[in-house]
């Protein structure tokens, strides 16, 4: 699931539920509200609401914001090569947890073990 549109009031679970629930599922998903009702902001923010839009909506506003989301999503889910002496992994941003640097070693320490990549694959 990559874009979630939701109002705040909807028959059976709101808005604010449905979207905390999508969100800890789908953690990349982007969760745009459409409401007339402005007082959930707070809530939406809980859980990182992508866009919080007023009714009535216009068009341009919402293919602005559309378009805003389908370029996060293409940055958050685009992989990361590391290479090193040994092998080449394909990661995606969030599995990296830290890169060092140390004189003219780089170490890139990732959800599932240490790699230090090669001097030629830091360059542009």
């Amino acid at each position: 699931m990559d874009i979630a549109f939701l109002d705040v009031e909807m028959p059976g679970l709101d808005g604010i539920t449905v979207g905390a629930k999508l969100k800890a599922r789908f953690p990349y998903v982007k969760i745009i509200i459409l409401t007339s009702f402005l007082d959930y902001l707070d809530e939406a923010m809980r859980f990182h609401v992508f866009r919080y839009l007023p009714k009535p909506l216009e068009k341009s506003r919402l293919y602005r914001n559309m378009k805003e989301a389908l370029y996060q999503i293409s940055i958050d889910t685009k992989p990361v090569l590391i290479e090193t002496a040994n092998e080449s992994v394909t990661r995606f941003a969030d599995e990296v947890i830290m890169v060092e640097a140390d004189k003219h070693k780089v170490k890139v320490f990732a959800v599932d073990k240490i790699r230090t990549p090669t001097r030629d694959s830091l360059s542009p």
